[in-house]
């Protein structure tokens, strides 16, 4: 309407009590629709049309519309209109859409009321759903009173439709995120809402009860919902048909194991594990996930409820979940996995090998993690014997650090550079060519991140065996601690300080100290004696120790001034270090 300065004429004219009786049920939907949308342009134009349509009985008519939808199975984009547009219409007749949910509560609960009941609070849940806050903080409105409210107007043994309407306004205040934030445990409510939607008669009373103590009673949501028989109820939906049942069962599980511990050991003592496990192959998407946080609190909780979960079938069920699940189902069956796993089993080496060599990229990241893991529990020499399991997987992560995704690459580099640090038992066999050579290439054109994890790996491969000490040293090329100079001088102290502490391993050979002196190595060992770790200070004066047997002082420290610098670095490192230590 575009006609402000005539809507005294209109509103004289009798048309707001024509529009209004044009809402009713007997009047096409599309007529209806958009009859409410002219009330609601007139009801924004001044406070005397407000109460011309409150005069003429627009407040029933409009509460009428907006649950009309529901009552008369309307579908399509003119039912939706209709309730958009009455919902603005009474939001405008009581001065915001805030006032409006105030109204609705409060004449819900009052003895006189003129409306139907089930009217109203369907209104107040379509108003609850679609309310979002304003942006001032001055405006904001306190969901806690009409929480109050709902909860007091929700009995156990109440009319099947009043409960429906209620519990359907409840859903709408805990669904909707910028009402629920401001409420205590509204995720939880909203799922017990969900569940006794879903529930048998016993079942709904003694929920209702639940969701009564858990809003009213100041508890958290393990007491409210009886401890131990509450757990119990809850794994009992899990064996029903209902996918969505399932689905609401297992999430109130997920969100009581990650609140009380004493649910942990109440899943596992109720027989809650075995489900739980065989969902994780045969539940829906949802289910799945939910499923698979459970285990892996239960799996962090204890490590009987670990061995329980374990027996249970816990391990292929996550190797399963690990290659058909989503991003985060994926996410939480490795780390489960790397929790579950204790030997280096040839059959699951190889399910490990069969999903990184596969087509799914999204899930290579977390089978790298796990089959790092799994390596590192495998005996030496499973892992350095060609043909073993053990062996292939290794290999088979090396050759990923070729991949062109930079995010798996990086992945394959920290996971070896773990393994190889964790198990200097095999560094030994395993500095050859085919092993070296793949990280030699990612020294250079690369990420910090990789560069970092290049060094920690190189450092470990090229580190000293006390029966041959220069075993290794064939391996390392010119070309190849040339890279490893560069990198401990340009890259962040961090990847600078694996790279000193490689060189330092390597520095023992004459030919390879002396064309690293040639390149400057010293001012890379300056840098980290200037801004390392205890460590990279400690690494740094390893590696010039290993120069100063080989070569004169005057050669090794330019001028007077770095060799000040440098003894007053190490004499200040010998501080800090205690002189029995093995460090020393």
């Amino acid at each position: 309407l575009s006609f402000c300065d005539s809507i005294q004429k209109i509103l004289n004219s009798g048309v707001v009590k024509s529009l209004i009786q044009l809402l009713e049920q007997k009047n096409d939907i599309n007529v209806r629709a958009s009859a409410a949308d002219a009330l609601e342009a007139l009801s924004s134009r001044s406070d005397e049309a407000k109460k011309c349509v409150k005069d003429a009985g627009g407040v029933h008519a409009l509460i009428g519309a907006i649950v009309a939808p529901s009552k008369e199975c309307m579908r399509g984009k003119h039912g939706q209109s209709l309730q958009e547009h009455a919902t603005g219409a009474l939001a405008n007749v009581f001065g915001g859409m805030r006032h409006l949910i105030t109204y609705l509560g409060e004449v819900s609960q009052s003895s006189r009321l003129t409306e139907p009941i089930g009217d109203v609070i369907g209104a107040l849940a379509y108003a609850l759903m679609i309310f979002k806050q304003p942006v001032s903080s001055e405006t904001l409105f306190d969901p806690r009173e009409i929480e109050s409210i709902l909860v007091k107007l929700l009995k156990p043994r109440d009319t099947k439709l009043i409960q429906e309407r209620i519990l359907e306004a409840m859903a709408s205040l805990y669904g909707n995120g910028s009402l629920s934030c401001y409420l205590d445990d509204a995720e939880a409510k909203r799922v017990l809402i969900a569940l006794i939607t879903m529930a048998s008669t016993d079942a709904r009373e003694h929920l209702i009860i639940c969701l009564s103590r858990l809003c009213h009673d100041k508890v958290g949501i393990w007491e409210a919902v009886g401890k131990r028989e509450g757990i119990q109820l809850f794994i009992s939906f899990l064996g029903l048909s209902s996918e969505q049942h399932q689905e609401s069962a297992v999430e109130m599980l997920e969100i009581l194991t990650a609140k009380a511990d004493d649910s942990k050991w109440a899943v596992t003592a109720a027989g809650g594990i075995p489900p739980l496990v065989q969902l994780l192959e045969t539940g829906s998407l949802k289910a799945k996930e939910d499923s698979a946080r459970i285990l892996w609190n239960l799996c962090c909780h204890s490590e009987e409820i670990r061995d329980c979960v374990e027996r249970a079938g816990g391990i292929p069920a996550f190797l399963w979940l690990l290659k058909t699940g989503g991003p985060n189902s994926q996410e939480t069956s490795a780390k489960t996995l790397v929790k579950l796993v204790r030997t280096a089993d040839p059959a699951t080496i190889n399910q490990l090998l069969a999903l990184l060599l596969g087509d799914n990229p999204t899930s290579k990241v977390h089978v790298i993690q796990v089959l790092g893991h799994v390596l590192s529990k495998a005996s030496q020499e499973d892992l350095v014997h060609s043909g073993c399991a053990a062996n292939k997987g290794l290999r088979s992560l090396v050759q990923s650090l070729t991949s062109s995704r930079e995010e798996t690459k990086e992945h394959t580099a920290s996971v070896l550079a773990d393994l190889f640090n964790s198990r200097q038992d095999i560094c030994d066999h395993l500095a050859t060519d085919d092993i070296i050579n793949p990280w030699i290439k990612l020294l250079t054109n690369n990420t910090q991140n990789v560069a970092k994890q290049v060094a920690r790996a190189l450092d470990a491969l090229s580190r000293p065996v006390k029966k041959n000490s220069h075993k290794k040293k064939s391996y390392i090329a010119e070309g190849d601690f040339k890279s490893l100079i560069k990198l401990a001088k340009d890259s962040s102290i961090e990847s600078a300080e694996n790279a000193v502490s490689a060189l330092a391993n390597i520095l023992s050979d004459p030919d390879i100290a002396a064309e690293a002196l040639a390149e400057d190595v010293v001012s890379a060992f300056t840098r980290i004696l200037a801004d390392g770790s205890s460590e990279g200070k400690r690494n740094a004066s390893r590696a010039l120790h290993q120069l100063l047997k080989n070569f004169p002082v005057c050669d090794v420290l330019k001028g007077s001034a770095q060799c000040r610098f440098a003894i007053l670095s190490l004499v200040d490192s010998l501080k800090s270090i205690d002189m029995d230590s093995p460090d020393a």
